[in-house]
């Protein structure tokens, strides 16, 4: 896989693979063992497992107070796509649009008319001279 595009993934669609993930395994480990009352499936810690992090990563993940290393979000996406590929490449593909709305904003303000084309350049006025006084303004100067 393309290392390259983790640094280029936002915050927000890092939660988003998270959440993908998650879900997941919540679902599976629900369906592998049905929930007892007052019992919880053990989510955090097969997840930390598969991802090679630890099980307090994945609670701040959870609680959305860290995006994750670039390291760990690469794990994350691999395993979103091995999961649920339609819907990682969806969340990455949304990622990229807003990123290219981005540029395209930034080409249109430094002039840019198409990807790849160099900017305007400016053509510089040569400075206005003044204009010669008229007959009348000659006049009254006097």
């Amino acid at each position: 896989m393309e290392k390259e595009i983790i640094h280029f993934i936002t915050p927000e669609t890092r939660m988003k693979l998270f959440k993908i993930v998650y879900n997941e395994y919540w679902k599976r480990s629900r369906e592998e063992k049905p929930k007892k009352k007052g019992a919880r499936p053990i989510v955090n810690k097969a997840l930390a497992k598969d991802l090679g992090v630890s099980p307090q990563t994945v609670k701040v993940w959870k609680a959305g107070r860290s995006k994750g290393s670039d390291e760990c979000v690469l794990k994350l996406l691999e395993k979103a796509l091995e999961l649920r590929p339609e819907e990682a490449l969806e969340v990455l593909r949304e990622d990229l649009r807003k990123h290219k709305a981005i540029v395209e904003i930034m080409e249109a303000k430094h002039g840019f008319k198409k990807v790849g084309e160099t900017p305007k350049k400016e053509v510089k006025e040569a400075p206005k001279k003044k204009p010669k006084p008229t007959t009348l303004k000659a006049l009254r100067r006097r």
